[in-house]
Parts: C-alpha cells; sequence; structure tokens
C-alpha cells in the first residue's frame, strides 16, 4: 500500500428526521384525550350512583325515624292500655283467659316491630356514614328509651 492510503480516514454522522412522528404524537395524544374522557365519564356514573343510594338511604332513615315515632307515640302506648284493660277485665270474670293473651302478644308484635325499625334506623345511618366517608353529626334524641 502506499503512503496516501494510510492517510486517508473517513467520518460518518447519522440523525434521524422525525417524518412520522406528528402522525404518532396526534395517535397518542388523541389516545390520552379519549382516556381522559372516559375517567371523566366513570366519575361521573359513580358520583350519580352515590347520589342515587343516598336517596335511598335517607328516605330509609326518615321512614324509620317517621315509624318508630307512630309506635312510640301512639301504638305502643294503646296496645298497653289494651293489655291493662284485658287484664283487669280478666280479674272481674268479664273477659276469658285468651283475650288477655290476645293483647299481651299484639302488645309483643308491636314491640318487636318497633325494635325491628330502631335497626333499620342504625343500619341506615351507618350505610350513610360509610358512604359519606365520615360519622354524621349526632341527631336530634329519638325517644328510643325503653318503657
Amino acid at each position: 500500500l502506499d503512503g496516501t492510503t494510510q492517510r486517508m480516514a473517513s467520518f460518518m454522522v447519522g440523525f434521524e428526521l422525525p417524518v412520522f412522528a406528528g402522525r404518532r404524537q396526534l395517535r397518542m395524544r388523541d389516545e390520552a384525550e379519549a382516556l381522559a374522557a372516559m375517567a371523566r365519564a366513570e366519575l361521573a356514573e359513580t358520583r350519580a350512583d352515590v347520589d342515587a343510594r343516598l336517596g335511598e338511604l335517607v328516605a330509609d332513615l326518615e321512614r324509620s325515624r317517621e315509624l318508630m315515632r307512630i309506635y312510640r307515640e301512639e301504638v305502643l302506648p294503646q296496645a298497653r292500655i289494651t293489655v291493662e284493660s284485658a287484664f283487669a277485665s280478666y280479674r272481674v270474670g268479664a273477659v276469658d283467659f285468651r283475650t288477655l293473651v290476645d293483647a299481651q302478644i299484639t302488645l309483643d308484635r308491636y314491640e318487636d316491630e318497633y325494635h325491628r325499625w330502631m335497626a333499620d334506623y342504625g343500619t341506615a345511618l351507618a350505610e350513610i356514614e360509610s358512604a359519606v366517608g365520615r360519622p354524621l353529626p349526632p341527631a336530634e334524641p329519638l325517644g328510643m328509651e325503653e318503657r
């Protein structure tokens, strides 16, 4: 080899031209926008579900509260009076034993229903607290004490 070939050197430079980058970036941006829209729709659906469930629970709570009030103030006192009256009538022989037993069974059934409404009230309250993620402030006294 002669001396001129030994002094030769080569130099190479390379770079990439983003010929299709615009189309790829547009597709990625469109996909990101679609994912964001889907997430917003899912959030709106979840909020609507929670709002609907809270509406149901509040209705259950109010229904239980009102029925407890009716039983406490009207049904149970009347049933107790009926038992006392049947007992007094039984002692003087005005009614038979079955009438007294029926009155007591009716009172027991009403007390059972009253306690069932109390349990429903507590359940609805607990579910509302679970749905909102925190305890609710204390409500007015319900008069749930035993008589």
